[in-house]
């Protein structure tokens, strides 16, 4: 408003001045067209899509002096809490989150004099292109359509997605999730929040990557994802709709996914690096991906959950791919509605380690699972829902097998499982090749694990090899059968571990339970078995009280034999229907060494109802002769004591029996025993 001053001027004067002064005397014209003061709004779209900034920009404004004053005011629809940055700035800005009218007044103030302006920005749906780096927060709409090309980072930044809301990708786009970067998709059963491409083609945009953030609101629930997979992020992923970190652990990545679909990949619906995370994860669908339903590292193997749903890929591609690593910390692995197909091999270390009933492992060649120290072992299946370790080709030693070694934890555990078709290589020098392997030589890689009612079969090998710093406690009613090698293969040591409840049958011309000759000095039960115990070496037992049960039957490799000594106390007892036989592999006299009786004295070591034959190769000492049985040799500390009765001694290349003198058994020995087909005397006692 124009303004004019009142000057009060001497009368003898006002004559003399000019209507001309008088008018000069005024600071604008009254009714001037040019006001000092104009609120001017530059704004480039009035008529923008929610969730987009919208500028509002003050700098066209006129005004005088140098210090004016901006004031801005906006009135939004019911419902929204947008707001405007900076009420008092040049420039602000404000973003909408809904549809409706936001009225924005601005006024300007200077000199004494302000002006203001109002105009009205009209937000609605539409489409939103997403060309560059997301790096301040944002929200996108459901009533908008959005479309993202080419490689765009979220960093520093969150980013909401409403439940509803379709994202597009153009070909080749990808969104990265990258440091400090924090994706919240939020949808729901009804309305679920939808990535997909431009083109509903499997490989159109290359997926979802999250990268170097580690954001516990990193979330996807209620989301689809589909029609990615173009290619990998980097050379230590694969193609997949969501891949989820990448080698280097600064690259670290965690991201929860729920009650989500990942479909029609060019790649795998999903892939986890060693340095992803997908906690509390569940209840999502993978399929009608090109490569199966996901591609996981071993270490991340626990995150997937039996609630979700494998299936319903390209053929030949239902399973869920295990990239090999090494596996640490408390994990679980659940059973799948589709096998696990481990590409690698896998060492799992210092963990409690669980597999879920009814899980079924497809090893890829050479490929092995190893159970490793301070590892406690809990792999239970049940009757109707075996846990399985097989080979993706059904071929005898396609892969390695299974390893413990280095762990004794007192409950270590295989139950209801199957490990078929391993044994292509040995674990160790000291091992030999086996559907499943305990421990090494070297006491730090000793290995104690129970084992029932399971079956190893069809292994290139042995099913199982255990060595001498191996334990198998308790162990029980499993089946060895279809073995190249034979059922298993042990020490003297560990004889004892296997049961009459067990089937070691279908082995072929290896029907035995290999033992390979040490010393076993603890007091033991060698049970009777549906196939022989085949000895390798020399076996000595000693100490304690030995037992082998009626019908236990053993055959000796070339020149081997048993030694029973040092304070041991026996009883091998058969019956008259189920002998004990002693025997050779090849049915010769003299192929085996025989059984040598020697340094124990107890009253109670008793052979009764036992065949002993074809033994008699070398003499055990120089005093004495080669002998089916031998008891006791020169020098005290070596006498001997027992009974023998009812037992046939036969087909020696040298004795049959060979008493030295010193030592004591039953004086009707050479009567209530039968001595047959020896090359030498059948019955020496000596004085």
């Amino acid at each position: 408003m124009s303004r004019c001053r009142t000057t009060f001027i001497p009368f003898h004067i006002v004559f003399t001045l000019s209507l001309a002064l008088f008018t000069a005397a005024c600071d604008n014209l009254i009714g001037s067209d040019d006001p000092e003061t104009k609120a001017v709004i530059t704004v480039e779209d009035q008529a923008p899509p929610i969730g987009i900034p919208v500028v509002l920009d003050a700098r066209q404004s006129v005004y005088e002096g140098s210090e004016p004053v901006f004031s801005w005011n906006m009135q939004t629809p019911d419902g929204s809490s947008a707001a405007l940055t900076e009420p008092s700035a040049q420039v602000t800005s404000f973003i909408p989150d809904m549809e409706g009218d936001y009225l924005v007044t601005l006024t300007v103030s200077a000199e004494g004099t302000e002006d203001a302006q109002t105009i009205t920005i009209a937000a609605g749906s539409g489409d939103v292109v997403i060309s560059s780096n997301i790096t301040a927060d944002m929200v996108f709409y459901s009533a908008n359509s959005y479309i993202i090309t080419g490689n765009i980072t979220l960093s520093g930044a969150r980013l909401e997605i409403q439940s509803g809301t379709e994202i597009r990708f153009d070909q080749g786009s990808v969104l990265r999730i990258g440091s400090d970067g924090v994706l919240n998709a939020a949808g729901t059963e009804q309305e679920p929040v939808v990535f997909t491409g431009t083109n509903p083609s499997r490989g159109w945009w290359h997926g979802l990557f999250f990268q170097g953030t580690t954001h516990p609101h990193n979330r996807l629930d209620h989301v689809i994802i589909e029609y990615g997979g173009g290619e990998a992020q980097h050379s230590s992923t694969a193609a997949a709709n969501l891949t989820i970190s990448r080698s280097v652990s600064g690259n670290a990545a965690s991201v929860t996914v729920t009650n989500s679909i990942l479909r029609h990949s060019g790649g795998y619906g999903l892939f986890v690096h060693a340095n992803g995370r997908l906690p509390e994860s569940g209840n999502n669908v993978y399929t009608a991906n090109a490569a199966g339903p996901a591609a996981v590292d071993a270490a991340r193997l626990h995150y997937l959950d039996q609630e979700s749903d494998y299936t319903g890929n390209d053929d030949g591609r239902n399973v869920v791919h295990v990239i090999g690593n090494d596996v640490e910390g408390d994990v679980s692995w659940q059973s799948l509605n589709v096998p696990y197909f481990v590409a690698g091999d896998i060492t799992v270390r210092n963990a409690q380690f669980v597999i879920k009933p009814g899980a079924t492992f497809y090893f890829d060649a050479e490929r092995s699972l190893r159970l490793g120290s301070g590892t406690e072992i809990n792999i239970v299946g049940t009757e109707d829902a075996p846990i399985t370790f097989t080979a993706s080709e059904q071929m005898p030693g396609w892969w390695n097998g299974v390893t413990v070694v280095g762990t004794t934890h007192p409950n270590n555990i295989m139950e209801h499982v199957v490990i078929a078709y391993a044994g292509r290589s040995a674990f160790h020098g000291s091992t030999a090749p086996a559907n499943l392997t305990i421990s090494r030589s070297v006491s730090a890689n000793a290995a104690s694990l129970t084992l029932k009612n399971s079956t190893l079969r069809h292994g290139a090998g042995v099913g199982l090899f255990l060595h001498n710093n191996g334990s198998l406690p308790n162990s029980t009613k499993n089946t060895f059968t279809g073995n190249a090698e034979g059922p298993a293969r042990a020490y003297t040591s560990g004889a004892h571990y296997f049961d009459g409840a067990s089937r070691f049958t279908g082995n072929g011309a290896n029907d035995y339970l290999w033992i390979e000759g040490d010393t076993q000095d603890e007091s033991v039960i060698w049970q009777a078995l549906d196939v022989p115990y085949g000895m390798i070496d020399d076996s000595r037992v000693e100490n304690g009280h030995f037992i082998i049960e009626a019908g236990a039957e053993f055959a000796f490799d070339l020149n081997a034999g048993l030694q029973l000594s040092g304070g041991i106390s026996f009883s091998i007892v058969g019956t008259a229907e189920e002998r004990i036989l002693f025997t050779a592999l090849e049915k010769s006299a003299g192929w085996w060494k025989g059984i040598y009786v020697t340094g124990t004295l107890q009253p109670l070591n008793v052979m009764e109802h036992v065949i002993i034959e074809y033994g008699g190769s070398n003499a055990w000492h120089t005093s004495v002769e080669p002998a089916n049985l031998v008891v006791g040799r020169s020098v005290s500390t070596n006498y001997a004591r027992m009974t023998l009765r009812n037992s046939t001694l036969r087909f020696s290349e040298g004795q049959g029996l060979h008493v030295h003198s010193g030592s004591q058994i039953n004086t009707d020995v050479c009567d209530v025993n039968v001595f047959a087909g020896n090359d030498a005397d059948g019955c020496v006692v000596m004085d």
